[in-house]
Parts: structure tokens; sequence; C-alpha cells
């Protein structure tokens, strides 16, 4: 499973692009909230994550995508 973390002040870009590619690839591949199942990007976008991360299997993790920006790079 492909997991892509999100945390408020994400790069949407970032993230929204790679999760796109990969689900038109057939690849298995979550959105991750790290703190709530509504995330806000950088620019007040909100997102609704598939999982939480406490959804996380992590003896399934076969890459993890973590988008770049202010406060969920931290």
């Amino acid at each position: 499973m492909v997991y892509i973390l999100l945390d408020d002040g994400f790069e949407l870009m970032e993230a929204m692009v790679p999760v796109d590619l990969l689900r038109r690839a057939d690849v298995d591949i979550k959105t991750v909230g790290v703190n709530n199942i509504q995330i806000r990007s950088s620019h007040g976008v909100t997102v609704t994550a598939d999982i939480t991360l406490a959804d996380v299997n992590s003896e399934a993790i076969k890459m993890l995508i973590i988008p770049g920006g202010g406060l969920g790079v931290t």
C-alpha cells in the first residue's frame, strides 16, 4: 500500500498530483490524515482523507509520500 500523509498546510499539488497519477495507474494508495480526517491545504482547500494515521497498517507500507508545505512538513 502507498500512503500519502496529509496535515494542515500541505502543498495541494505535491499531494494531489501523485494521488491522481497513482490511482490512474491502479496503484493502491490511501490519503492519510495525520491529525484529522479533514485537512486544510496551504491554499485553504479542505481535503477529506481516506483514513487517519491510526488506521495505517504499518506492515503493508510499500511507499510513503510526504508532501511539503508549512505545518505538514513539521
